[in-house]
């Protein structure tokens, strides 16, 4: 049937389909050629007009790395927008699919729409806690909005969960009146996260610690 439609044409067959599996099914029975044609021959018209179903079944039957070239092309309000249409489940699948290496090629759109749609303790489990120091001051670089207000949404298990590479993230980007201020809040909370930290502390911040008379009491 798709031999006799264009690209087009064969979407309105799949606007009609209120249940994802239905057209899943249908993607199963077609070729990879068939399937390059059908996407890359959508017109504008046609994306815009794509239905929660099948953006549903697009996640669900391509490859994450397939569905991210889908979302390269786009700006961060659509990229949420289609992600409304998503449970936890197809979520996940998208997510655990991709690698490092498509990771680390987010489009700074992609970037700001997941920074925007997860909580900070889903982004950073997500992303910064497999990333190295590079990384993260690089994704940071990326994200539009302020990150001390990430800092501020984390939880005490994120905190208790830092890695090193988050650790010296977070002390490059702080003041020395700052970190003091977090210590005194933390050692409150969870003596052991600020031993964490000073343990992650490059040698000169620490040496400048030793000077710091904020710390005696």
């Amino acid at each position: 049937m798709i031999e006799e439609k264009t690209p087009d044409e064969f979407k309105l067959v799949l606007d009609k389909l209120e249940d994802y599996n239905d057209i899943t099914r249908i993607f199963e029975h077609m070729s990879t050629a068939e399937l390059v044609n059908f996407f890359d021959g959508l017109s504008d018209a046609a994306w815009r007009h794509t239905t929660s179903t099948e953006w549903q079944s697009y996640v669900m039957h391509l490859s994450s790395q397939c569905f991210k070239s889908i979302l390269d092309e786009m700006t961060r309000e659509e990229i949420l927008d289609i992600w409304n249409n998503f449970d936890d489940m197809m979520s996940r699948k998208f997510f655990t699919g991709l690698e490092m290496a498509d990771i680390y090629h987010f489009t700074k759109e992609e970037w700001n729409a997941a920074f925007i749609g997860f909580s900070a303790s889903d982004f950073k489990t997500m992303f910064f806690d497999r990333m190295d120091f590079k990384g993260i001051m690089f994704v940071s670089d990326q994200i539009d909005v302020d990150m001390d207000d990430f800092l501020d949404d984390l939880t005490l298990d994120d905190w208790r969960h830092f890695t090193s590479a988050e650790w010296e993230a977070f002390l490059s980007g702080q003041e020395l009146d700052d970190i003091v201020e977090f210590i005194h809040e933390m050692i409150v909370e969870d003596p052991k996260v600020v031993e964490d930290m000073f343990a992650a502390m490059p040698k000169e911040m620490l040496d400048d610690f030793r000077n710091t008379p904020e710390l005696s009491y």
